[in-house]
This record gives structure tokens, C-alpha cells and sequence, in this order.
């Protein structure tokens, strides 16, 4: 486990925690958008690693090395995509809800 792994574990979990005990803001749409891009790359690294597997020991060991090589690039790609995209959303999430909490009222904030 990375360092600090645990913080941004329990960072997350006050942010959703605070997200779900405020109303009128926008945290419950952040925190759908993290879920799903989250579960997206889960979806990525599983296929990827699929590939990989079946590359060695399944129907695409007779697939040409073109062709394997072509999908895992793809695979990558997506996977590398989602992650940043995860990561985006689970900064987006937590500066919503900090900046609704430390600022409620949003006409004596700057934007």
C-alpha cells in the first residue's frame, strides 16, 4: 500500500460523508461521476489483464502478434484515460464539498 493510503481513504470517506449531509449542491452528481469512472477503469485493467491471460493460455494465443498488440495498446490507452479521468473526478468531488463547507453562502465567495 502507498504511503498516506489510509488518509486519502478517510479524506474520501469525509468528503462523501459531508457531500451526503449538506443539500443543494452539486456533491451527489460528483460523487456518480467518480463511481462510474472509477468502476470504468476496474473494467479496463480487468480486460487488460484478460488479454494478457489470454494471450498465454487462451483463444488469443492464435491471434496474430499485430493484432494482440494492437488490443493491448487500446486496453492502455482506455485504462491510462480513466484513470486520469478518476483521479479528475475525485479532485473535483473533494473541492466541492470542501469549498461548500468553508464557504456556504456562495455570494460572499469567490469563484
Amino acid at each position: 500500500m502507498p504511503v498516506g493510503h489510509g488518509l486519502s481513504r478517510a479524506i474520501r470517506h469525509l468528503a462523501r460523508v459531508c457531500a451526503i449531509l449538506t443539500t443543494r449542491d452539486r456533491a451527489p452528481r460528483f460523487n456518480s461521476l467518480y463511481t462510474l469512472h472509477r468502476s470504468l477503469f476496474v473494467m479496463a485493467a480487468v480486460a487488460l489483464i484478460v488479454l494478457i491471460a489470454s494471450v498465454f493460455w487462451g483463444a488469443a494465443d492464435k491471434w496474430s502478434s499485430l493484432r494482440n498488440g494492437i488490443l493491448a495498446a487500446m486496453l492502455l490507452e482506455l485504462l491510462i484515460m480513466e484513470w486520469y479521468r478518476t483521479k479528475q473526478r475525485a479532485y473535483d468531488y473533494a473541492l466541492e464539498v470542501h469549498h461548500r463547507r468553508a464557504c456556504p453562502r456562495p455570494t460572499n465567495c469567490e469563484s
